[in-house]
């Protein structure tokens, strides 16, 4: 599958990358999940999609389907729903979306500028400071979060004896992500250890075991 190569690139750059994976997952769960398909694998079709002639479009038709529709517009809308706010996504519309996929690639992407033609349709009346300022995305201060407020919860629900990862986890490796001091170079160690967190108070909600 010619598009292996490139995924596996791209984990190396994403944040959450799995190449961190094999010095936290125990070595017994390692082996369980070999059966199944990797990352990489599993993007490769979509990444091969004939019906897409520009790479540019399949990474975007890859963009709407697994982080637009499956994390974006979800966290919008249990956001919105909380506080009782009817949120809409004009850039999600169907038609817009037709209308995007039909424009050619230099017109989304021109060198390392992204959406620039829909810059360049606002260009007279967004100011050129918020044009061109880089994106900062949608994060939650987890990183903050475990170095303070949700330290000491963290360490006593994911190192108890009884936790319901521990099978899944290295001990060691847990205990130095949840110790990490936020120097150095272990970037979004934040995400990790909210995912691990959430996991467990998952598997403890439902009474879901191991299965090792």
């Amino acid at each position: 599958m010619k598009a292996v190569i490139p995924c596996l690139a791209a984990q190396k750059i994403y944040r959450l990358g799995h190449e961190h994976l094999p010095s936290l997952l125990s070595n017994d769960f390692q082996q369980q999940i070999k059966q199944y398909a990797s990352s990489a694998e599993l993007l490769a079709p979509l990444l091969n999609d004939s019906r897409f002639q520009s790479y540019l479009h399949r990474l975007m038709h890859i963009n709407l389907r697994l982080k637009g529709g499956s994390q974006i517009l979800p966290k919008v809308l249990k956001a919105s729903e909380a506080a009782g706010i009817a949120v809409r996504s004009p850039l999600f519309d169907r038609q817009l979306a037709e209308l995007a996929f039909s424009l050619p690639p230099a017109m989304k992407l021109k060198g390392s500028i992204e959406k620039y033609v829909l810059k360049q349709a606002v260009s007279d009346i967004v100011p050129a400071s918020i044009i061109a300022r880089p994106k900062s995305g949608m994060l939650v201060p987890v990183h903050y979060w475990f170095n303070k407020d949700l330290k000491s919860f963290t360490k006593a629900v994911l190192l108890d004896n009884n936790a319901k990862i521990r099978n899944l986890i290295e001990r060691k490796s847990l205990q130095n992500l949840i110790d990490f001091k936020g120097g150095g170079i272990k970037p979004y160690y934040g995400d990790r250890l909210w995912l691990l967190l959430s996991l467990e108070l998952w598997m403890q909600a439902h009474n879901i075991s191991d299965g090792l």
